[in-house]
């Protein structure tokens, strides 16, 4: 096995910043989670907001509008990719040479997520930029054709980026607590897709110590097709044994899953920073559980003092299927 094992550890501060990270939000969905993203303030990244809805762009520096009339997509995916397709050359100019990773939220089915996102996905991929997408899909009560426009949107972006996290709304609805309103639950939906979604930028940090390479990032994303994301934060005295037992929990039974490539980023806090063995254990259990045959595993500790004395890993996994094999 030849795998490639990359650590860095880097401190968020105000004088970092990411390094060509464009996250564009590409319909209500996306826009929602963009606004979220928003309020974070983090540095170096440009936020793109792209709609049909005209009223979804107001607040941001550069947009990219749809259509002409900014009244909707009508559940139009097919009239949302030929808007999209002659907004072509000014995708282009949005994705220019300072950028380096571009990142795409979304809600698929809908219409404009269906119909924009594999556009401005294939532009990136012509210009051999690190392109990752964050979707949802929808409730399996959303009709056949919602369904099918979902279905058919995930497949063209599974072509066209290096990684796509799908989450799906059925299953979501599995995990959250029964309790939650409507907008709770879309609420709580839109912070998964955030986390998943700011994950590369806090990774890619250069500071005056430390200048993390956005192609490490790359080299472990670079066409690993569909990907698994997860979230788990530890808050509790023994939070070693308690971080293992919901690595256990969550990745059991999928030993036999062949996931090539390993993305890790450990955060904690300055009043109690990860330590050596915490991160050992934390390695050698994902190693165990799914990566014995991983070709690239890169680990990124990160400080955010807002963890206190928590601990937070988040994991994306993929190389599940090769881009060769799928097509």
């Amino acid at each position: 096995m030849n795998q490639t094992v990359v650590a860095q550890q880097n401190t968020v501060s105000k004088n970092q910043t990411t390094r060509g990270v464009k996250i564009i939000g590409i319909g209500g969905a996306g826009c929602s989670v963009l606004k979220k993203l928003a309020t974070l303030n983090l540095p170096g990244v440009e936020l793109i907001p792209c709609h049909t809805d005209f009223s979804m762009l107001k607040g941001f520096d550069r947009t990219l509008p749809l259509g002409t009339i900014g009244a909707g997509s009508g559940l139009n995916d097919q009239q949302v990719r030929q808007w999209a397709s002659t907004q072509k050359p000014a995708i282009r100019e949005l994705l220019d040479s300072s950028t380096g990773a571009v990142i795409l939220v979304t809600g698929l089915g809908g219409g404009t997520g269906s119909g924009a996102a594999p556009i401005i996905a294939e532009i990136a991929r012509q210009q051999d930029l690190l392109t990752v997408a964050c979707v949802t899909m929808p409730f399996s009560s959303e009709g056949y054709e919602t369904i099918q426009a979902a279905e058919v949107g995930l497949k063209h972006l599974v072509l066209y980026c290096d990684s796509v996290v799908a989450f799906s709304l059925d299953n979501l609805e599995k995990t959250f607590a029964d309790d939650l309103s409507i907008t709770e639950f879309y609420a709580a939906a839109d912070d998964l897709v955030l986390q998943a979604a700011r994950m590369i930028p806090d990774i890619v940090i250069t500071s005056e110590e430390i200048n993390t390479d956005l192609n490490d990032v790359r080299a472990v994303l670079s066409k690993s097709g569909p990907a698994f994301f997860t979230q788990v934060v530890i808050d509790s005295p023994t939070r070693l044994d308690t971080c293992l037992s919901q690595l256990n929990q969550t990745f059991e039974g999928s030993r036999s899953q062949p996931i090539r490539r390993i993305l890790l980023l450990i955060k904690s806090s300055s009043k109690k920073p990860v330590t050596m063995l915490e991160t050992r254990s934390i390695v050698q259990a994902l190693t165990q559980l799914i990566g014995r045959k991983a070709e690239l595993f890169k680990i990124a500790l990160v400080t955010d003092e807002s963890l206190e004395e928590r601990l937070q890993l988040t994991i994306l996994t993929g190389g599940f299927i090769e881009l060769d094999e799928l097509k």
